[in-house]
């Protein structure tokens, strides 16, 4: 994946992130920076870092599951800033 790629939700107004099926984020637009915060930093961020705990499974799991059986919807748990639950 390109992280350079021409992501779609830049702009838009809730948080959105794109992932590779490694668990790597290359694009976050700015809600997602602003409701993550630090996660999201660096080069090519986890989407571990995000994963609360007590979902089913950990976010590497999901992403097998959800390569093997993708789904257009799906709720997940994950941590914003200073580790507040969504």
């Amino acid at each position: 994946m390109k992280a350079d790629a021409a992501f779609a939700l830049e702009h838009a107004g809730w948080p959105a992130f794109l992932v590779d099926a490694a668990g790597r984020v290359w694009r976050a637009n700015a809600a997602a920076k602003h409701l993550f915060g630090t996660a999201l930093q660096g080069e090519a961020p986890r989407l571990s870092a995000l994963w609360a705990p007590g979902g089913s499974g950990s976010a590497e799991q999901f992403l097998v599951a959800w390569e093997r059986s993708p789904a257009p919807a799906v709720t997940l748990k994950l941590r914003g800033k200073e580790g507040a639950l969504l």
